[in-house]
């Protein structure tokens, strides 16, 4: 009985562990049949997915994103596929690994974690992408640590980081108190990027750092926060660290807000240093027309200074409402204004019209005669009719007749000759001083051969000027732009009548010049031995206009006065003329004149004589002045004259203090047409160069070395290339 049941209880325990097991067995095959199959067949086609599929797209296509989905569902086979493929050549097989992890969640993004202290870069950077891509704020430690220079928006480990965003910045803000100057640069660039408002601040305070790169980084982060960063801006500009507040002021500029520009004006108006007060008129030039309103107040301040500043600011901000404050401001700042009235005309269409309202108005006469002087600069036709008619009417009141006088003045400039009529009427009852002068000269402007006789006649009616020395001169300089021929011999009875009055005779000799006939050249050619130099040296030039042959007589007696203007203009005519007496005499004139006299004769020399190579090389040993023999040696180093090479050798073993400007040029003199064995001297006067600076370090050993050094790397250079271009002419080398 008693095995009886040992035997049942044996048979029970036997049927349900079968039991058990059958429903084990049961599970197991409806997890089959619910995850993807693990067999070999899978594992190929998540291999042909990573490496043939994806090669037929770049990284960003939309078609990887499919791929991704084939992945994902191929399960654990998927994710381990993609974690071995982060280290694959392929940049699209890469791309669609790190994809696939980040699209399986926690368990694919903690592959990614430990795949950021890899010590495969591919590896590290992809899963940092990766970890990106996913906001993952578990990769910031890492991340934090490689930020750099070289990690900003456009690397990896930037991009990654602004993904992340905001719980980024605490970490960030410590990195910008690093010792590391490209720590910091790359801290606030990305602080600049992601644009959180705890950053505002502590990048504002950077601005003051010693590293101008790291100003710079700052600079451009807080410009990212647009109008955000006003405030604490204007709180910078007064600031007593200057490259903060010039920092500040180009951030400002940046800003298309009015209240930039009262921030700007405001420190502006109590800015002393010269630096920081053009960073801020930039800035304000830059705002344009937001920076108007609250600039305009300043003109009617008290200080010169601050008005001058505003007024910089304003002339250059293309906007009609600035030409008449502008205008305004001339009793405060005098003949400043004309600086102004400048910079106005730049801008014709824009201040055509405010400056003939101006015209018409009833505005102050000194503001009338610069928006007169602005109409004539920037020769508007619209203001030729109202110009007539102001100068019609004769006046006896002295500040009106410099309106009319101005008027005149710009007629001329603006050229259209319907303004001739009035002219001639204004010079009618206008017969002495200043208002003359401008009707003459507009006149002569204004082409009016009618006005040539009576030019004549008013010439021959003063044959001595005296104190109306001027009037006289405009008639010369009026019939010179006439190109009256009729007129020259009236004009040679002034350089009569009036040879020791240097003004005139100078003015006519100008407007023989310009007449231009042959007949002049005996006229030049008579003043050229002219006892006062200044006439002396007029005439000489005017000669070279002609540029005749027979002038080189002259030329040789006009030698005779030894100054340096009339060696020059011998120089430089003889050089025009160009045949070989004139060269002979140019060589001569190389010799004899002063160092300034020959520098310019031997530039010249260089240009016009086939032969001035030698010249140079046989006058070089009797040349004592270092500055002119300096001078010489760069003139043959620039002709690569390979017969001057004993010269540069000379020199360039010359280690006296005063020859250090000639030892320079003979470096680069060896360079030019040395071989290779200059290049071993060139080594030699390297290393004495850089022993001598490192000896008495100054600008001048400092400069000597560095043409010996750029000088030597010249002759590699050369002789580098020049080994290869023979290769290349070799037969059958292509």
């Amino acid at each position: 009985m008693g095995n009886r049941s040992t035997n049942v209880l044996s048979s029970r325990h036997d049927c349900m562990l079968i039991g058990v097991v059958l429903w084990a067995m049961l599970v197991v095959l409806a997890g089959c049949e619910s995850k993807p199959d693990s067999t070999p067949d899978a594992c190929a086609e998540a291999e042909r997915i990573l490496h043939e599929e994806a090669l037929k797209f770049q990284s960003g296509d939309p078609e990887l994103l499919q791929l991704t989905k084939k992945l994902v569902a191929l399960g654990d086979v998927g994710m381990k596929s993609a974690s071995d493929a982060l280290d694959a050549r392929s940049t699209s097989t890469g791309a669609l690994a790190v994809s696939t992890l980040v699209e399986f969640g926690e368990p694919g993004r903690n592959v990614l974690i430990s795949a950021m202290s890899s010590t495969n870069k591919i590896i590290k950077y992809r899963a940092i992408r990766g970890l990106g891509n996913a906001r993952d704020v578990r990769a910031l430690p890492e991340l934090l640590k490689m930020v750099d220079t070289w990690s900003m928006k456009h690397r990896v480990v930037g991009r990654a980081l602004i993904k992340i965003g905001q719980p980024a910045v605490p970490g960030l803000l410590k990195l910008l108190e690093s010792s590391k100057r490209d720590v910091r640069r790359g801290a606030a660039e990305l602080l600049g990027e992601i644009a959180d408002n705890r950053a505002i601040q502590p990048l504002a305070d950077l601005l003051g750092d010693k590293e101008f790169f790291v100003r710079c980084a700052a600079g451009r982060a807080l410009a990212k926060y647009g109008t955000r960063v006003i405030p604490t801006l204007a709180r910078l500009l007064k600031n007593s660290n200057n490259k903060a507040r010039s920092e500040a002021a180009t951030i400002l500029g940046e800003m298309d807000d009015t209240r930039a520009a009262v921030a700007l004006v405001s420190a502006l108006d109590s800015t002393p240093d010269s630096y920081i007060t053009s960073n801020i008129i930039n800035a304000l030039v830059k705002l344009g027309s937001k920076s108007i309103d609250p600039l305009l107040p300043i003109l009617k301040k008290n200080g010169r200074k601050r008005i001058r500043n505003a007024m910089e600011a304003l002339s250059r901000i293309p906007d009609p409402r600035v030409v008449a404050p502008l205008l305004e401001a001339q009793d405060k700042l005098g003949n400043t204004v004309w600086d102004v009235v400048d910079k106005l005309a730049k801008r014709p269409k824009v201040v055509e019209k405010p400056a003939m309202s101006l015209l018409h108005s009833n505005a102050p006469l000194k503001v009338r005669v610069k928006a007169i002087r602005l109409l004539g600069l920037i020769k508007s036709k619209s203001a030729v009719k109202p110009l007539c008619q102001l100068i019609r009417t004769p006046s006896k009141d002295s500040a009106m007749r410099n309106l009319q006088r101005k008027a005149i003045w710009a007629l001329g400039q603006i050229g259209d000759r319907r303004a001739i009529p009035a002219i001639k009427l204004a010079l009618d009852w206008s017969p002495r001083g200043y208002y003359k002068t401008a009707a003459i000269r507009s006149l002569g402007q204004l082409n009016a051969q009618e006005m040539v006789g009576r030019f004549i006649e008013e010439l021959d009616a003063n044959p001595r000027w005296g104190s109306q020395f001027h009037v006289g001169q405009t008639l010369l300089s009026a019939l010179g732009n006439l190109r009256a021929v009729k007129a020259i011999p009236a004009i040679k009875r002034q350089i009569e009548n009036n040879r020791n009055f240097v003004e005139v005779v100078n003015s006519a000799v100008n407007a023989l010049e310009k007449i231009g006939d042959p007949e002049v050249l005996s006229v030049f050619e008579s003043l050229a031995t002219h006892k006062d130099g200044r006439i002396r040296s007029e005439a000489i030039r005017a000669m070279g206009k002609f540029a005749k042959p027979s002038s080189i007589k002259t030329l040789r007696a006009a030698m005779k006065y030894n100054d340096t203007m009339t060696y020059l203009t011998i120089a430089f005519v003889c050089s025009k003329i160009g045949t070989p007496d004139a060269i002979k005499l140019l060589r001569k004139v190389s010799t004899e004149g002063d160092f300034l006299v020959r520098e310019r004769a031997m530039k010249l020399l260089v240009k016009k004589d086939p032969e001035a190579v030698a010249f140079l090389i046989r006058r070089y040993p009797n040349e004592s002045h270092l500055p002119t023999r300096s001078t010489m040696i760069k003139l043959l180093k620039s002709q690569k004259a390979v017969e001057a090479l004993p010269i540069f050798l000379a020199a360039a073993k010359d280690s006296s203090p005063d020859a250090r400007c000639v030892r320079s040029n003979a470096f680069w003199g060896l360079a030019a047409v040395g071989n290779s064995e200059t290049v071993r001297l060139l080594e030699k006067y390297k290393a004495e160069t850089e022993a001598e600076m490192k000896r008495d370090r100054n600008s001048m050993t400092i400069s000597v070395f560095a043409c010996a050094r750029d000088a030597l790397v010249s002759l590699k250079n050369r002789l580098r290339k020049d080994k290869e271009a023979q290769v290349k002419k070799k037969p059958g080398i292509e």
